[in-house]
């Protein structure tokens, strides 16, 4: 699940089409083998390198991780140190089965990828780029420490990646427990304080049956003492 290519204006094209598989063309969103026969056709190649730059930018922002050289045309050091890094590039083709792009590219189009160019103070500069930041390389240049090199580098973007992805699974169950909850605890109380005032109207209205009787008592009272005067008055 590997891919390695090269962006370098002094070659006919990118020779990213030429490296496209039928299993790559799915993961890192080619365009389909049934449409590469025209997509090769094109022989411009500013286009194919615009294509590339495109698709280098869409994968790492999808968190696929890269290994890039960077190259100046006039650099012997850089010249020298190429068929090492295709070499390994292609041998990785074959033996890495997880996400990664490997590439090869011209110093005039870094300002359109996603490498720190605040970093680069020779060449070659080798980078290996994830969403956790960037790895220079200072080792050998040859195809084995590049492979080790890239491999490591890879296998732990990689662990880092789902560990993240791990830990944004936690936080949303966790939001979505205390979310929850809280609706829980919300209804409970409404349920609780609509008992509570059900409970006072049933103690008014008991209140008020016990206590009307001796109201109407008293009421009695007072009008036989009335009477009784009123009598007494007239006897009199």
């Amino acid at each position: 699940m590997a891919l390695s290519f090269s962006i370098d204006p002094d070659t006919n094209m990118s020779n990213l089409s030429n490296n496209l598989s039928n299993n790559l063309s799915s993961i890192f969103n080619f365009k389909s083998p049934a449409n590469m026969k025209q997509y090769n056709n094109n022989n411009n190649n500013n286009n194919n390198i615009e294509d590339t730059i495109n698709l280098m930018n869409t994968n790492y922002e999808k968190g696929v991780p890269m290994a890039l050289s960077v190259f100046h045309p006039m650099c012997g050091h850089c010249h020298s140190m190429r068929p090492a890094w295709e070499n390994a590039g292609k041998q990785l083709e074959n033996d890495y089965k997880k996400e990664l792009m490997i590439g090869l590219i011209h110093k005039d189009y870094v300002n359109k990828l996603p490498i720190k160019q605040e970093n680069i103070r020779g060449y070659p500069h080798i980078v290996f780029i994830s969403k956790k930041g960037e790895t220079e390389y200072n080792g050998e240049r040859n195809v084995n420490a590049f492979k080790e090199w890239i491999e490591r580098n890879a296998n732990t973007a990689d662990t880092d990646m789902n560990t993240n992805t791990a830990d944004t699974n936690t936080n949303i169950m966790k939001s979505i427990i205390r979310e929850m909850k809280q609706k829980h605890i919300g209804r409970h109380s409404t349920k609780k304080n609509n008992l509570e005032k059900r409970d006072k109207k049933k103690s008014k209205r008991i209140r008020i049956r016990v206590h009307s009787p001796a109201k109407n008592k008293k009421k009695k009272k007072k009008k036989k003492k009335t009477r009784k005067k009123s009598i007494n008055n007239n006897s009199n």
